[in-house]
């Protein structure tokens, strides 16, 4: 996905999470989940050049610095920072999992569990450093009615914002025909209807068959195919959407709960990051 795709269609799966939103605590609505107003000079509901380059641009000017320096990064920014503020992740071998893509001479399955666990991990470390953002405001403002995660404190805010961004960047590149096959035959993925997926039905989620080596790839068709699934109004942006609204359901889920993993994590998984290799 390119940086204006990562914004709209986490911008969305932040919408959707807060109509499901698992509890009544006010996590939902926390400074994080919130979105500043945007102005699209391409198309507000597809990935376009004009959009990715005038987005990256803005976001660089107007704050002058990375997020990672801000006191109030929001989620939208920050996974579309990923590629920015980590450059070197696109030609390491040991970045790929940022990108749910292969290293040069890495089999599908140790890419495939290396990317995995880099989700599952970074979305734990968001729930662990949110739970000491509870307990941080539960000493700081214990005399006063306090929604959770609503003053988590500089140190903390753009840590514990940051590791899921890192969760839910990789989590969208998956569902790009640039970075993993989720289909079958020989045709071109953005010429092929997906076993029949249309927005009423995007829980049919494909199965990932192959994750591509970045490093051997025609990078012009690649961002090609980032631009063409990048939209929320597309086949794969809507499932993207959808898989990330559910992962943010199953943070919060797992920040009220005394589990020691990610409640909820093989459910989540079998659904949206199932694979099948040859």
């Amino acid at each position: 996905m390119k940086f204006d795709g990562h914004v709209k269609l986490t911008a969305k799966a932040i919408t959707r999470m807060k109509i499901k939103c698992p509890v009544t605590t006010g996590s939902c609505n926390a400074p994080m989940f919130k979105d500043d107003f945007r102005l699209w000079f391409g198309d507000s509901k597809q990935s376009t050049p004009t959009d990715n380059y005038t987005s990256a641009v803005f976001n660089y000017i107007s704050n002058a610095i990375t997020p990672d320096n801000i006191s109030a990064v929001k989620l939208p920014d920050a996974v579309a920072f990923v590629d920015l503020n980590e450059r070197w992740t696109h030609d390491d071998p040991k970045g790929q999992r940022y990108h749910f893509m292969r290293a040069r001479g890495e089999s599908n399955q140790a890419a495939y569990y290396n990317a995995i666990n880099f989700i599952e991990r970074h979305t734990f470390n968001w729930v662990s450093n949110a739970r000491k953002i509870l307990k941080f405001e539960s000493a700081m403002y214990r005399n006063k009615d306090v929604k959770p995660l609503q003053r988590p404190g500089i140190r903390l805010n753009n840590y514990y914002v940051k590791e899921l961004a890192l969760a839910l960047h990789s989590l969208q590149d998956s569902f790009s025909p640039a970075h993993t096959q989720r289909y079958t035959g020989q045709r071109r993925p953005t010429d092929q209807v997906v076993a029949g997926i249309i927005k009423s039905n995007s829980n049919v989620v494909m199965p990932i068959r192959n994750l591509y080596d970045y490093s051997a790839q025609d990078k012009n068709k690649h961002s090609s195919n980032d631009y063409s699934s990048g939209g929320p109004a597309g086949n794969w942006g809507e499932l993207a959407v959808n898989a990330s609204a559910d992962l943010m359901i199953l943070s919060i889920e797992s920040l009220w709960k005394n589990d020691k993993g990610l409640t909820g994590w093989g459910a989540f998984k079998a659904k949206w990051l199932t694979a099948r290799f040859n």
